[in-house]
């Protein structure tokens, strides 16, 4: 294509015809490239070659040093650059020129690289751009102040979780690309796509992007979702995230939704950060059931729900300490400090033994209450509530079963002992008392028969007693004139005695008849 071209413009007054231009064909610049078999180390040989790629004719190549003077140059495409003895001194940015003639023309290109005794501290920037279902571009920029690297290596990972590879690929590309395609991938696949750029001294850090090709709603429903009960009316829903496997996509939120069962209409729901594994639900109903559902959401719709029933029981309880004085005086005096002694003692005791995840907040409405019947005792009152996994009841009867092995509470590093002949649990706050309990019902059976045998012996002195009494007295009436009559008016009655109890012979008449 190269010589003379002329333009030549006709009209309807002529024709004019312009100089020649001559046309002159440049052939393109060489590309250039480096190679190396081995990491630039201190003290020992290190071997840099140019690569000139040329279509036709002999390029001469010429390696200069970062102070811009030749270090070696030759005819041909390869020209190595050897450095016998590696020194912190030799760091810095070489270039390599090539130089080439066709047909009287020349053609030069120059490309920089930089020789350091240490690792490149700058990674690539990565982008990628999903371009169908199955394939995608990735590419990559130098940061500002990076000098070319020779290498990339690149690595297409299949993830299970984010830091959990499943498969892997790895690949090398020349230091002058920026682009990679990738192709067979899969959708609603999680994959880690990874650059690690590296110049002679060694490799860089490494630099990742994650993505999907096209995402969907997550396989399963959330696990291992577990329940806190916090305080009567919150409680702290917790699940595992699920793997980028499992959800198919990015999760982009967790939806909580809570309501009572018997009031469906009044479900509340919200909506929780991805990166997020737990919330704290309030405003729950005392005593009342409520159904708790939690969803993973990615950006193609949520999954199926896990659903946990919630009851918040709660029961009254009482424990009477014995150890003290003076109640009243005692009851006064750091009364809020030796409350929260006996509720962290209870709640030690019973998270021990059940491992219900119970708390001191679980244990409210509590205080002290002076006995009626003992100055040295005094009544410990609270509200109990259960926790997800035991119920108030069943918390009660853990405590009671403490309380009957010999059960004692250092309160204000006094130890109180924990009477086990009380009821603990208690219907209100409003007159508590101790009722004893009976351990067995032979003792209460044994004591009621011997109650009734000797109600009978006595009843048969008694009887004895009065019969022997009248027999030595005579019988008598007593009129209406308010004269007593005897049955024998002829003889004098004798003087009357009664015996029966205690006390000396009374004298209780003495007359003559009329």
């Amino acid at each position: 294509d190269e010589g003379g071209y002329r333009c030549v413009v006709t009209n309807i007054a002529g024709m004019v015809t312009s100089d020649t231009a001559m046309l002159t064909i440049v052939p393109p610049a060489p590309d250039i490239s480096f190679e190396y078999d081995s990491s630039a180390v201190e003290g020992e040989q290190f071997t840099l070659t140019c690569v000139a790629h040329v279509v036709e004719g002999s390029p001469t190549l010429t390696w200069r040093s970062p102070m811009g003077s030749v270090v070696n140059s030759g005819n041909g495409t390869r020209l190595d650059l050897n450095l016998e003895s590696l020194m912190t001194s030799d760091e810095g940015t070489y270039s390599c020129d090539v130089l080439i003639s066709i047909q009287e023309t020349t053609v030069m290109n120059s490309r920089m690289v930089d020789i350091t005794t240490s690792e490149p501290d700058l990674p690539v920037v990565l982008d990628l751009e999903v371009t169908s279902d199955t394939t995608a571009s990735l590419m990559w920029s130098l940061q500002d102040g990076s000098v070319p690297f020779l290498k990339y290596q690149l690595s297409l990972v299949t993830l299970e979780h984010y830091d959990s590879a499943v498969s892997e690929q790895l690949t090398t590309i020349d230091g002058l690309e920026q682009v990679m395609q990738l192709s067979g991938l899969e959708i609603y696949v999680p994959y880690n796509a990874c650059v690690t750029p590296a110049n002679v001294a060694g490799e860089g850090k490494t630099d990742c992007i994650t993505f999907f090709t096209k995402e969907g709603t997550p396989q399963t429903a959330p696990q291992s979702v577990n329940l806190v009960i916090v305080d009567p009316t919150s409680a702290t829903v917790s699940w595992t995230p699920a793997t980028l496997a499992e959800a198919r996509g990015f999760i982009v939120s967790y939806s909580v939704s809570y309501v009572p069962t018997r009031l469906t209409d009044n479900q509340q729901e919200v909506m929780v950060p991805g990166n997020q594994s737990s919330f704290l639900i309030t405003g729950l109903e005392l005593m009342m059931e409520h159904s708790i559902t939690v969803m993973t959401h990615t950006s193609a719709g949520p999954s199926d729900g896990t659903t946990l029933i919630l009851l918040t029981s709660t029961t009254l309880f009482q424990l009477y300490l014995e150890g003290i004085r003076d109640c009243q005086s005692w009851i006064f005096q750091d009364s809020d400090e030796k409350v929260m002694d006996v509720i962290s003692t209870i709640a030690m005791i019973l998270e021990d033994v059940c491992a219900c995840d119970f708390t001191v907040s679980l244990i409210t409405e509590s205080g002290f209450q002076c006995t009626a019947n003992d100055d040295g005792t005094v009544a410990f009152l609270a509200k109990l509530h259960g926790t997800y996994r035991a119920n108030s009841s069943e918390l009660i009867s853990l405590l009671e079963q403490w309380i009957a092995s010999g059960a004692s509470i250092n309160v204000q590093n006094v130890h109180l002992t924990v009477d086990p002949m009380c009821d603990v649990q208690i219907d209100s706050f409003v007159d508590p008392r101790c009722k004893t309990k009976a351990t067995s019902t032979w003792p209460v059976v044994v004591g009621s028969v011997a109650g009734i045998l000797i109600t009978l012996v006595g009843v048969a002195v008694i009887t004895l007693i009065l019969f022997f009494t009248l027999r030595r007295c005579k019988i008598f009436t007593v009129g209406k004139d308010s004269k007593p009559k005897s049955n024998d008016d002829n003889v004098q009655m004798a003087e009357c005695v009664a015996y029966g109890g205690s006390k000396e012979p009374e004298h209780i008449y003495d007359f003559v008849p009329v």
